[in-house]
């Protein structure tokens, strides 16, 4: 019996503070202790009832997902708008090689533009499959940057990461940034920054202003 069952949601994610976090796995399950138990003994080959109460749509969710894995239940539906619980837990993955120098080019890029006189405005800014690197602002213009970085020993420099196909891309994303963030400025630039990341921690950052141009 589960008095209180709830949704069990685990991330997984390489978790940076102080920025935009992609989650690579995600999962799903009906918890409680009475439920879990049931599952365990389900897949057992035992027979067994998930007993308790659920309520509004997350319980519904849990009696799904109980059918799903081909568990019998029978969760109560609580009234007076009571709520059923979900449980979000965050775990960490090692960092790949890939990954800190990709970081480690971003970091670099955006102290390179602070340094410049750029007002960062987002860094790896995403909304639904849209995604920009980092928009900044100088001199009434808004910039929209893509950060390339390759290590310094690689075959092929950081520039030939911006392909065509690359480039549209980034104009879609611009364009939703821009009906998101209405703002009063003279024109948009699309720069790229390529990054050469050595062995022994430094960077060397090259901007490319305009880039490409634009074609809304």
């Amino acid at each position: 019996i589960t008095t209180n069952p709830s949704l069990d949601y685990t991330v997984e994610t390489d978790l940076v503070l102080g920025q935009v976090n992609r989650t690579q796995k995600e999962a799903i399950y009906p918890g409680g202790k009475g439920i879990n138990v049931s599952i365990s003994l389900q897949r057992l080959g035992q027979k067994t009832m998930a007993l308790g109460f659920a309520a509004g749509r997350i319980g519904q969710t849990i009696r799904d997902l109980l059918d799903d894995l081909g568990c019998p239940h029978n969760l109560l539906e609580l009234s007076g708008g009571g709520l059923s619980r979900i449980n979000v837990k965050f775990t960490g993955r090692p960092e790949t090689a890939a990954a800190r120098t990709g970081r480690r080019g971003e970091d670099a890029a955006a102290e390179w533009l602070r340094g410049a006189g750029f007002e960062l405005l987002d860094r790896n800014w995403r909304s639904g499959r849209y995604e920009l690197d980092i928009v900044a602002l100088r001199g009434g213009e808004l910039h929209f940057a893509e950060v390339k970085t390759r290590r310094a020993e690689g075959l092929t420099p950081p520039e030939q990461a911006a392909t065509p196909a690359k480039q549209r891309a980034m104009m879609r994303a611009a364009a939703a940034y821009v009906r998101a963030h209405p703002m009063e400025v003279c024109d948009f630039r699309f720069d790229l920054l390529a990054v050469d990341a050595a062995a022994d921690g430094t960077v060397v950052v090259r901007f490319v202003p305009d880039a490409f141009e634009p074609h809304w």
